[in-house]
């Protein structure tokens, strides 16, 4: 007796066909018939919907209408039942697009197998309806605890019933318990007057006791010569904050600068 993707029929299933060629379907369907013997054999074209149908399995010819078929079989059939998809080889339909479809459309169990003018897939419904539901019977395991007595073992701890604490000084030496915090400050916070030291960490040495250096007649004759950092003649954006250049245009180092008149007057 011949399988469809694997599956037998038995007297009394209900069976959906969908073929497109006539003769075929003809076919089909008396080879299903005779199978299932005083069972229901629906016969669909395909892509129509299976509009109420609960059925045993499908079986289905041809490569269009894939999506359409597998997703209205799935609604049609009962659960566990089984689809049957014959897909011509010359069909233009590769094997793992189909996996994937019965896959997302909610099928399991798939399998594959090809004859000389068929590739043949099936699946089955899952054994649940959308919306099943049920109870878990969740064991404890043999060492848990009841909440009593997990509220006696904290209550116990809090007391110290069954549990001497740690003394905390205890964890400590002769010398850490001695130990006094350095209340003394620094320097440059208790004295802001005060220049800064000569190791000094604290930028007072940078930017706060330092004074920008004083342009003069030579610096204009021969400008940029004893540059320690080489920005002095690259323009303000390239000068340090003290630079005695700043303000100054960019000029060539060695080359006479050019400024206004008065540009070297103190303003005070």
């Amino acid at each position: 007796m011949r399988q469809w993707g694997g599956y037998s029929l038995t007297s009394g299933q209900d069976v959906a066909v969908v073929v497109d060629n006539k003769e075929q379907r003809a076919s089909v369907v008396a080879e299903v018939q005779a199978q299932v013997q005083n069972g229901k054999v629906s016969v669909f074209e395909l892509g129509a919907e299976l509009l109420g149908a609960k059925v045993d399995g499908v079986i289905a010819y041809g490569a269009s209408h894939i999506d359409n078929t597998l997703q209205q079989a799935l609604s049609a059939l009962k659960p566990g039942g089984f689809v049957a998809l014959y897909v011509p080889v010359n069909g233009g339909v590769k094997d793992e697009e189909v996996d994937e479809k019965l896959m997302l459309s909610g099928f399991i169990n798939s399998k594959t197998s090809k004859s000389a003018d068929f590739a043949e897939f099936s699946a089955t419904k899952p054994d649940w309806e959308v919306g099943a539901s049920q109870k878990l019977n969740l064991k404890k395991p043999a060492n848990s605890l009841s909440a009593q007595d997990a509220k006696n073992i904290w209550s116990s701890k809090a007391t110290g019933a069954e549990e001497e604490l740690i003394d905390e000084d205890e964890l400590l030496d002769e010398d850490e318990k001695n130990a006094k915090p350095n209340t003394n400050r620094d320097d440059c916070e208790i004295k802001p007057g005060k220049k800064a030291c000569k190791n000094c960490t604290c930028g007072r040495a940078d930017g706060i006791d330092s004074k920008p250096a004083k342009l003069t007649k030579e610096m204009i004759e021969n400008p940029g010569v004893n540059s320690s950092c080489s920005g002095c003649s690259l323009g303000d954006a390239f000068r340090c904050a003290g630079c005695p250049y700043r303000g100054l245009p960019a000029f060539k180092v060695g080359e006479k600068i050019t400024i206004p008149d008065g540009f070297m007057d103190d303003d005070i």
